[in-house]
């Protein structure tokens, strides 16, 4: 049996650990799909329809729930283990 693959990584760096509460969250909740907000993507559109205001608040939908701002960050960050802001 090989060993695990192995990240060792700068805790001080932002896009590091970034990236590290990006891979804990997938590893917590599965695949996650990445969608930029001014892609034309239909989904964007249908949730600016809604009234989600996506030039103040990324979105997370989780099990159909649609979180917004800074609710999506209290989630994601729970979810990942973080105990800080992603």
């Amino acid at each position: 049996m090989s060993d695990p693959s192995l990240i060792i990584y700068d805790g001080e760096c932002i896009y590091c650990q970034n990236y590290v509460r990006f891979v804990r969250l997938r590893e917590a909740i599965g695949p996650v799909e990445l969608l930029d907000a001014r892609s034309g993507d239909p989904r964007v559109q249908e949730y600016w329809r809604q009234g989600y205001d996506l030039n103040e608040g990324m979105l997370f939908v989780f099990h159909g729930r649609v979180h917004h701002g800074a609710d999506a960050i209290h989630v994601l960050a729970g979810l990942s283990g973080s105990n800080g802001a992603l």
